[in-house]
């Protein structure tokens, strides 16, 4: 992953883990404190009852502000049409991968995943976005790689 990600245009680019690592905890983060702050509509109760769609799209909007502000930051070679289609993407990626490990909590009828981080909800909780993030993440920029101009 490191290796054909981080090498970008011949440069070894570590900023462009740090800034993924960082993107997608933002999102999970401001999405939380958004939703907590004005959330009243529940996303999908039965799977997550405390998303709600004020949080989701709360969430959405800081990460296209932090894709912007990254790109910036860390001086990434892409344009900022990328910038808002890895925010988006990333962004979606990451409430389906919370969405999916809170269906399997909720099939094995648990409430957190482990209690080796209290009051998170458990080591998945903090991994869920990755999951899905990491080999989305990996085929984006390798996509972007060898079709620059697409987007």
């Amino acid at each position: 992953f490191y290796s054909s990600v981080g090498w970008y245009n011949s440069e070894n680019n570590t900023r462009i883990i740090l800034g993924f690592f960082f993107l997608i905890w933002a999102n999970d983060t401001l999405a939380y404190l958004v939703g907590i702050a004005i959330g009243k509509n529940k996303l999908f109760e039965r799977i997550s009852p405390k998303k709600t769609w004020e949080g989701f799209f709360g969430g959405l909007i800081f990460s296209l502000l932090i894709s912007f502000v990254l790109t910036e930051l860390l001086s990434m070679k892409w344009n900022y049409n990328f910038s808002v289609f890895l925010g988006i993407l990333l962004y979606l990626g990451g409430v389906c991968g919370d969405l999916f490990e809170s269906s399997l909590k909720r099939m094995a009828s648990v409430k957190d995943s482990s209690g080796m981080i209290p009051g998170i909800g458990g080591v998945l909780d903090t991994m869920d976005s990755l999951l899905v993030n990491a080999p989305l993440f990996y085929f984006i920029v390798n996509f972007y790689k060898k079709y620059e101009g697409l987007l």
